[in-house]
């Protein structure tokens, strides 16, 4: 109903990173406000690959911001840095990668938007979403405790849990649920008949389960990255690097070609976001920047790098899902190249660079020492 042809594409990022940065997810963003915006910018006569880029652009700078992204608390995690530290500090670099791609997005859309919503697609999702649930600002309240949670700096944990546990009260209390089938939702996913095939595809799944895989790959990455260190690997890697990597800006520079390697080689974001992680932090330490500036260029690469990688898996889902090929959107994804151009060119003026303290930085001498 807001969507303007002009405005098109700016409402998409917006809207697409909106849904990401409250969910943690970006795949369940793209395949489900992805798609529908998809058909929306058919019928508004929008190049398919210009909307899917603004679609991708947004989901995945969501879910590099959103404390309840797997991504983030990931690399926060390897890299020793509390969560929302991270998150703050990622902030900064993004910011002004995201304001010049809403720039960038208002010029295009001001030259392609023309025609008439086609909101069939989106009319039938809302409809079918009406007949088996109750909308409203009730269903919402778990999304804004967990939300206002963290803006009290709440421990992302106990956030999440506290969401989740609400929820249950609200499908209990509220949509009629009954308590057993509100758990079985919570462990192995929704269940339920739709007639839209597309609502089927969208909302039968979730739960604890579905999240298994990542953690056994996150297990399996931290457990490797642990015997490479203990055997000497990391160390032989490190040691080339370290003697190079003596300035903020050589620091970025070799994390994101870290980063960028590693996705290329494995095509899985987890193990880069682990391994650069797990060899980057400690030189940072050792040359007096505190691992946040880490942290944050491992998700510029890990995180933002996935679609730039046509084999990886967070290029071939949207791909998949939005049915366009990887030259359709990569040209346009402005985000995922001014986000890792922005913390090189801080890096090289020294912003945005935090350091640690003189204490902080004679007990982190003393473990190298020890080390």
């Amino acid at each position: 109903q807001i969507i303007s042809p002009s405005l098109f594409l700016v409402t998409s990022l917006i809207l697409c990173s909106v849904t990401s940065l409250t969910t943690g997810t970006s795949w369940g963003t793209i395949g489900t406000v992805g798609l529908a915006i998809m058909g929306i910018g058919a019928g508004l006569g929008f190049d398919p690959g210009i909307t899917a880029a603004s679609i991708i652009c947004g989901a995945f700078f969501g879910d590099k911001l959103s404390p309840l992204s797997d991504t983030t608390n990931m690399a926060a995690a390897v890299s020793g840095v509390p969560l929302l530290r991270h998150v703050r500090h990622m902030v900064n670099t993004i910011t002004p990668a995201y304001i010049i791609t809403i720039i960038l997005y208002a010029i295009i859309g001001f030259k392609q938007g023309s025609g008439v919503a086609d909101t069939s697609q989106l009319n039938a999702i809302l409809s079918g979403i009406s007949e088996h649930f109750q909308i409203g600002i009730i269903p919402a309240l778990p999304m804004l405790l967990v939300l206002g949670l963290l803006i009290r700096q709440t421990n992302p944990v106990l956030a999440i849990v506290s969401g989740a546990l609400f929820g249950v009260l609200i499908a209990v209390g509220y949509a009629g649920m009954d308590l057993t089938t509100a758990f079985n939702s919570m462990w192995s996913g929704y269940k339920a008949d739709f007639a839209n095939p597309m609502l089927a595809k969208l909302l039968n799944r979730g739960g604890i389960t579905s999240m298994l895989d990542i953690a056994a790959l996150v297990i399996f990455a931290c457990g490797l990255g642990g015997m490479l260190r203990h055997i000497g690997i990391i160390d032989v890697v490190l040691e080339p690097v370290a003697r190079r990597a003596t300035s903020g800006l050589s620091l970025v520079l070799a994390t994101l070609f870290i980063g960028y390697g590693t996705l290329m080689l494995t095509a899985a974001a987890y193990f880069s976001i682990v391994m650069n992680g797990t060899v980057m932090a400690p030189l940072f330490r050792k040359r007096g920047y505190r691992p946040e500036n880490c942290s944050r260029v491992v998700e510029d690469a890990g995180t933002l790098g996935g679609p730039l990688v046509p084999w990886a898996s967070n290029a071939l889902f949207p791909m998949s899902m939005l049915s366009v090929s990887y030259m359709d959107y990569a040209p346009w994804a402005f985000v995922l190249y001014l986000t890792p151009l922005m913390s090189i060119l801080y890096a090289a003026f020294n912003i945005n660079m935090t350091r640690l303290t003189p204490e902080e930085m004679a007990e982190e001498n003393k473990e190298f020492v020890a080390e």
